[in-house]
């Protein structure tokens, strides 16, 4: 006896694949089964009902039940395009049962694919939400919209599990790939685990990580003029309290950025539709703060931009009283002094936004919130520069990027790799040396006239907590000379804040969005150049009478390619002269982690001598580079 396996998807409101099965009798599998799947949530963004359900060539389910421990069902070929298919089993036959007590199916078939009872319910996992989904006219790509179906009886009713975000750009641009992202960094994409019932909705637990969804369009899908061309993106059902960015490429370089501020909500069995745009480049604003606000954000190129200026690095707390915006600095990094303006310009504030305009020229520039009466309320690091790699270390130490905090370059021995300098706990930035020349004391040339650093004891009625001084005085270097541990948060060893910068993310920490200062110290510590080196010091190639004054340390991190690191020295903070030393002879970068009323540091020097932490750590009044560490 031979019965039919159907598939039936009408209503579904777009096309793509699924399935319908003729099988054999035989090897314990089911012989046929009659299904059906619900349609997307009938709503005002739903697409029109009668758009048939058309299967795919090498569209494939998994099926389990108490005879069979998944197997797999491919469409015929006499059923591609059209809305019932038959289905034929792919062996090998499974032989032995799941003992579920239901039959489960699940779309797409993955080879990865288990399924268990969990109580009432039937949970799968080994799902996979891919991060890339493969443009389909009117459709989803192969395998990008999961569904799921439990039944106890002769029929598979499948469930839709995610939902769908409809984008709809007019133009006459050719789109080569789209990409989402949540503004708060929501889960969109990786592995899953679906749980499903039979008569309940089904859900869906992300365990992966995977942040951006990108959709490839392949050789491009050209626009059609004033007619919205539809580009359909599978997400999982969340709501994204932030907002989500959406960034559309052209296949001739161009990049418009779609910003959604407010809360958006993507339900299962639901398309959230987005209001027609034409794809343009000219007059848009990139919001900086949308995937996540910092003390940092970084310029890639010329363009106008903006950043939240209503909270305080990656924190709730809010930035109050702010009447206007202005840049306080500039710098190219170099021994030449930029014109005011030659970085960014046209800096304003309005709705809790700094909005300001890049040049496209490589430098460093800081822009201040201000009150009516011109106290500093807050203030940012504008990094202008190429995106800079991210770089993995050895022994799963993790990945820092190729550069310093501030620089503009990775050429080994140029100027412009230096960096900026940070004292620990501090957010705000200090220029570097203007060149690579051993011993020098000149600092990059800027345009502002630098005020003269301050003794933490002279500071009057802050002595105690220096936090806020330090963020109404931005550009001013505190000192301290007078006590032991040489902090210039505090006098006395019992005031000091050992928690301004740490592991997790704090609202002082100097990195741009997805990023933050790395750990040091041992390996009890969780050091990170401790961990990638595998040991505390060790030698490198002397750099003492080379013109390239720093160090190629790949293989002694285990790093593929150029990693520099050059002598940057750093500034003095234990007297009153807040002075570079020892540039072109020492390498230095700053960590997140204290040693008693100190704090560790990498350490490089000249003779080719490297070691991963300072045993006795460094003074926190000093100022040092920070290279930043990519929160994974």
């Amino acid at each position: 006896m031979k019965k039919s396996f159907c598939i039936i998807l009408s209503l579904l409101p777009l096309v793509f694949s699924c399935n319908v099965v003729t099988t054999e009798e035989g090897a314990c599998v089911p012989e046929s089964l009659t299904a059906g799947a619900e349609s997307f949530e009938t709503t005002k963004t739903s697409l029109s009902t009668d758009r048939r359900i058309l299967w795919g060539s090498g569209d494939q389910i998994i099926v389990w039940s108490n005879n069979t421990s998944g197997a797999r069902y491919q469409v015929a070929a006499s059923s591609v395009g059209e809305g019932l298919g038959n289905f034929s089993i792919v062996p090998p036959v499974p032989s032995a049962g799941s003992g579920l007590g239901a039959v489960v199916a699940f779309y797409p078939y993955s080879s990865g694919l288990s399924c268990s009872a969990s109580g009432s319910s039937y949970l799968v996992r080994g799902v996979n939400l891919p991060a890339t989904q493969t443009y389909a006219a009117d459709s989803f790509g192969p395998g990008a919209l999961p569904m799921v179906t439990v039944t106890t009886g002769d029929e598979l009713v499948f469930s839709i599990v995610c939902g769908v975000l409809k984008l709809q750009l007019t133009g006459t641009a050719t789109i080569s790939s789209i990409e989402v992202k949540g503004n708060r960094s929501e889960t969109l994409c990786g592995s899953a685990t679906v749980t499903a019932s039979d008569g309940a909705a089904p859900s869906i637990t992300m365990t992966g990580s995977g942040k951006t969804v990108t959709l490839d369009c392949g050789s491009g899908v050209p626009l059609n003029g004033t007619t919205p061309t539809v580009f359909d993106i599978v997400l999982p059902p969340l709501t994204m309290a932030g907002g989500f960015t959406v960034t559309v490429n052209s296949t001739d370089g161009r990049t418009m950025t779609l910003v959604s501020q407010k809360s958006q909500t993507i339900k299962r069995a639901g398309i959230l539709r987005m209001p027609e745009r034409e794809f343009t480049t000219n007059g848009g604003v990139v919001d900086l703060s949308a995937t996540e606000t910092a003390n940092c954000y970084i310029v890639p190129s010329a363009g106008t931009y903006k950043f939240r200026a209503d909270v305080k690095g990656n924190s709730t707390e809010a930035v109050t009283a702010v009447a206007s915006a202005e840049v306080l600095w500039e710098s190219f990094g170099t021994a030449t002094a930029p014109s005011v303006g030659a970085i960014i310009s046209s800096v304003s504030y309005a709705d809790g936004y700094i909005t300001f305009t890049a040049t496209g020229a490589k430098g460093n520039a800081v822009i201040a919130a201000k009150s009516s009466g011109g106290i500093i309320r807050w203030s940012w690091h504008i990094w202008c520069t190429d995106q800079p790699a991210d770089q993995t270390y050895g022994n799963g130490a993790g990945k820092l990027m190729d550069r310093n905090l501030g620089a503009t370059g990775v050429t080994p021995g140029d100027v412009k790799t230096l960096g900026l300098m940070y004292q620990w706990g501090r957010k705000d930035p200090f220029p570097g040396a203007s060149s690579t020349a051993r011993f020098t004391s000149t600092f990059a040339a800027t345009t502002i006239s630098w005020p003269a650093s301050v003794e933490v004891e002279n500071v009057i009625g802050v002595k105690s907590n220096l936090s806020g001084y330090a963020v109404q005085n931005p550009t001013t270097f505190i000192t301290n000379g007078a006590t032991v541990q040489h902090d210039w948060y505090c006098e006395a060893v019992s005031e000091a804040n050992h928690s301004l910068w740490l592991p997790a993310k704090t609202q002082s920490d100097p990195c741009p969005p997805g990023y933050r200062v790395p750990t040091g110290g041992g390996a009890s510590y969780g050091g990170f150049w401790r961990t990638a080196a595998g040991y505390i010091e060790g030698s490198f190639a002397s750099f003492s009478s080379s013109e390239l004054k720093g160090a190629d340390l790949s293989g002694v991190f285990g790093v593929s390619g150029n990693c520099w690191y050059p002598a940057a020295g750093y500034i003095d903070g234990s007297s009153n002269h807040a002075s570079l030393v020892n540039v072109g002879e020492s390498g230095y970068l700053s960590s997140c982690t204290r040693k008693d009323y100190y704090l560790y540091v990498f350490y490089i020097y000249q003779s080719g001598y490297f070691i991963t932490h300072t045993t006795d750590g460094v003074y926190r009044a000093n100022g040092y580079p920070v290279r930043c560490m990519k929160e994974e």
